[in-house]
């Protein structure tokens, strides 16, 4: 049970983390490509001229936004499997102790037969 919230605690900081990047790259998808240039205080800057859309270079959002979709579906899939093999495993536990009280029982009885059979022998 402890490896089980250790995963699932680093699965969620996995998430965390990725998205927090995937929120920083498509907020800012030109950031990386600005040039400053410093002009002189007595010219004035001339005007930056946008670039067409033919020109914009296309945001890789779509495959991003895919990978962290399988990602996330991946997880899902291995947590639910997870999930299963804990019950599974509840349940095996559950019978092993139905199983262990029933041969505490029958132990004591035999114990019981034992005891009123040398008691009853000279």
């Amino acid at each position: 049970m402890r490896y089980f919230k250790t995963f699932i605690g680093a699965l969620i900081v996995l998430v965390a983390l990725t998205l927090l990047l995937i929120s920083r790259h498509t907020s800012h998808p030109q950031a990386a490509h600005v040039v400053t240039v410093h002009q002189p205080m007595h010219r004035p800057a001339p005007p930056a001229a946008l670039p067409t859309p033919a020109q914009t270079p296309a945001a890789p959002a779509a495959p991003m936004n895919a990978l962290v979709g399988e990602a996330v579906d991946r997880a899902r899939a291995e947590q639910s499997d997870l999930r299963s093999r804990q019950h599974d495993l509840d349940a095996e536990i559950a019978d092993s102790t139905a199983l262990i009280s029933a041969q505490k029982a029958r132990i004591a009885a035999l114990q019981k037969e034992l005891q009123q059979r040398s008691g009853s022998q000279p």
